[in-house]
């Protein structure tokens, strides 16, 4: 689950005789309830390295998600 909030302003502008919906300062949060990261071949293929890593991600999916989130909420107001 994950709450999303978008906003943006527009204008219409005249565009080769038809008036189109200009979108401008689109701006998005994204708040998951929880983030499931799962990497695999990870170091190699050491599976004890990469069974650690990857529960550390589970363990802090937040963190992670909050150095990530600036790119993902890019990439998403962009779509």
């Amino acid at each position: 689950n994950v709450q999303i909030t978008y906003d943006h302003d527009y204008t219409l502008e005249p565009i080769k005789g038809d008036i189109y919906m200009v979108v401008r300062n689109a701006t998005s949060t994204l708040e998951p309830s929880m983030a499931y990261i799962h990497l695999t071949n990870l170091f190699n293929g050491d599976p004890l390295l990469g069974t650690q890593m990857n529960l550390f991600l589970k363990e802090n999916w937040r963190e992670v998600y909050a150095e990530l989130s600036p790119a993902v909420i890019t990439a998403f107001t962009e779509i």
